[in-house]
């Protein structure tokens, strides 16, 4: 997937829609035109620090209190049968990036690769020795080479100083305005980014949350620049990694039964879907939902999952396995989010699906 691409800028909108009757708040009407008597008296209608008014403003759809498995999505009409078209299946000791050995071969690969498609600009001056290399392959180059200094790791590896590191930023952005309006985002399925918010949740699952992961870490590295989020690979690790910081109102009882995570046999299946759709489905269904639910407390409903820190390593976790599952599906339109137009723009960020299509070439980090 390292290859020329075409970055498209758009602003995109907030969708303006008619408030509901406010169901997680007493049920009474929030009306976007009048000041919030409940968070002195600001607009709620513009005001994304108040979850109570941001959903209120922004839902259109039905939320559930939790994760919803397949036959509940069916219920609501959301289709989740996965493609079985047979498929080499892959595990994840194979992800390329697993030792510095691999990484330094690939590093070497790429830089060979990317010497060979060298693009130059139409007119050369061989007088003055000037070559103009043209965007974005360059650019893209430049963040696949400091992706090796940017490498997510399994929160496992992290030694005692490493975790306090990372608490410590999380802890530093607790009550920081932009960080809560970040997890804020999360709320109410606004932007629709899981199945059940639709045919386009579907689509939008991964991309979007790819997004979502990179806007946290950048916010995480300004603080720390070192920093990056860790993953809980859970399908190994059959422990809610605890020792992250827990901000105040954050609930984590006791999780659900042993059994409950996916296990490796249904990750290796997972990886194993041959269409971008198959994939996405039975990873957010079968491997994301229940991982949520088994977590309990603030990371089992979906509107306030975010609030938990774990929710960063979780979801870092997805991701991963749509990095390992993407080495080997790059066919356009097979391999891809089915959507077009407006809906292809990760709002509320100006960017596309395209611009999260490679960890490393567009965003600049790798999973180890």
């Amino acid at each position: 997937m390292a290859e020329q691409k075409k970055t498209t800028k758009k602003t995109s909108g907030r969708r303006a829609e008619a408030a509901p009757p406010d169901a997680h708040h007493g049920g009474h009407e929030h009306d976007p035109s009048d000041p919030c008597q409940h968070q002195g008296g600001h607009d709620h209608a513009t005001d994304e620090a108040c979850p109570e008014c941001f959903i209120a403003s922004r839902q259109h759809h039905h939320d559930f209190d939790h994760f919803p498995s397949d036959l509940e999505l069916a219920d609501h009409g959301v289709e989740t049968r996965v493609a079985s078209e047979p498929e080499i299946l892959r595990r994840l000791t194979s992800n390329r990036f697993a030792n510095q050995e691999s990484v330094d071969t690939d590093m070497a690969d790429a830089i060979t690769h990317g010497v060979a498609q060298l693009r130059v600009g139409p007119a050369v001056s061989l007088a003055s020795s000037r070559i103009v290399l043209q965007e974005p392959w360059i650019s893209g180059l430049i963040r696949y080479l400091g992706s090796f200094r940017r490498v997510r790791r399994d929160h496992r590896l992290l030694d005692k100083a490493q975790r306090q590191t990372f608490n410590n930023a999380l802890a530093a952005l607790d009550g920081n305005p932009a960080w809560q309006t970040l997890m804020n985002y999360h709320v109410g399925g606004v932007y629709r980014m899981h199945s059940m918010h639709g045919p386009v949740g579907t689509q939008r699952f991964l991309s979007w949350h790819r997004q979502y992961l990179f806007q946290a870490e950048q916010m995480l590295r300004a603080v720390e620049p070192t920093i990056t989020i860790p993953y809980w690979d859970y399908a190994s690790d059959g422990s809610r990694p605890d020792w992250v910081h827990q901000p105040a109102g954050v609930t984590r009882p006791a999780p659900g039964a042993p059994g409950f995570l996916p296990s490796g046999a249904a990750i290796t299946t997972i990886l194993g879907r041959g269409d971008y759709t198959g994939f996405t489905v039975d990873l957010e269904n079968n491997a994301h939902n229940q991982v949520h639910n088994w977590c309990k407390g603030t990371l089992q409903n979906p509107s306030t999952a975010s609030f938990d820190p774990i929710f960063w390593l979780l979801h870092g976790n997805v991701d991963r396995l749509w990095a390992i599952w993407q080495e080997t599906h790059d066919t356009p339109g097979v391999h891809a989010p089915a959507i077009t137009g407006s809906d292809r723009v990760l709002d509320p960020w100006a960017a596309t699906i395209t611009d999260v299509d490679d960890t490393a070439w567009d965003l600049g980090y790798l999973y180890a």
